[in-house]
């Protein structure tokens, strides 16, 4: 089902000098770049993409400022690397859960448990994702733009097909466009994502699963009940 992380990222002509030196390297030189890809994920969480610079990734890896370049030519080429190999294969799991669970479930369960899981929020929720996303376009790099775009595309294109799956099997609505329910259902999930990410910065403490009663329930006053949510949707997209 997923095309793996080499996709999009390598079937560009010529590629990045990260691309290149992908190929062909020594076991040693895979494992430096490796790690500078995870050293470099996990300071940007911490400190965003601004806060974090090149002599930061390769202090805490072990190696030269200088030696960091041997594996990517500039701060940009690296958080591209990131994006395409750490964040798209967050992104290709999350999907990859979601298809596995439908061919056992082949309801609107699978749906609902992408929305509200609170497994899947909590790991949209990582810094390191959160800044990743945010920060990419106010970064101002065009080709680190124009690599998040691809990979959200990718997103988009994988719940439209999800959607399609589910209207063969007859429990949503052919008439609906695959397309356009992919984006609302993305601009969904932003929302509740949202809300939830506000709702533990105010209380302090990680909570119980958003499906659930109790205190969980207190992170959906910004946006209303999540049973009042689903019926919603379910009005519009149940044939």
């Amino acid at each position: 089902m997923s095309r793996g992380l080499s996709g999009d990222f390598n079937e560009r002509e010529g590629g990045s000098a990260s691309e290149r030196r992908a190929h062909g390297r020594s076991p040693k030189k895979k494992d430096t770049r490796e790690r500078i890809l995870d050293v470099a994920f996990e300071l940007i969480g911490r400190k965003g993409i601004l806060g974090t610079t090149m002599r930061d990734v390769a202090s805490k890896v072990g190696i030269t400022e200088a030696a960091i370049y041997k594996h990517f030519s500039s701060k940009g080429d690296l958080i591209r690397a990131v994006i395409q190999e750490r964040l798209r294969k967050i992104l290709e799991d999350q999907l990859e859960s979601i298809f596995l669970k439908l061919k056992e479930k082949r309801d609107l369960s699978v749906l609902r448990e992408t929305l509200f899981s609170r497994d899947v929020l909590d790991t949209l929720s990582l810094p390191k994702l959160r800044s990743l996303l945010m920060e990419s376009y106010a970064w101002g790099d065009e080709a680190v733009k124009r690599t998040l775009r691809e990979n959200l595309r990718w997103v988009h294109e994988r719940i439209a097909q999800l959607i399609k799956e589910l209207q063969e099997r007859g429990v949503m609505d052919p008439r609906i466009s695959p397309n356009a329910l992919s984006f609302l259902l993305i601009a969904l999930r932003n929302a509740i994502l949202f809300s939830y990410q506000l709702g533990e910065e105010l209380e302090g403490s990680s909570s119980d699963d958003l499906v659930t009663e109790g205190d969980g329930a207190k992170r959906w006053t910004l946006i209303g009940g999540k049973d009042e949510l689903w019926e919603l949707l379910e009005k519009i997209i149940k044939p």
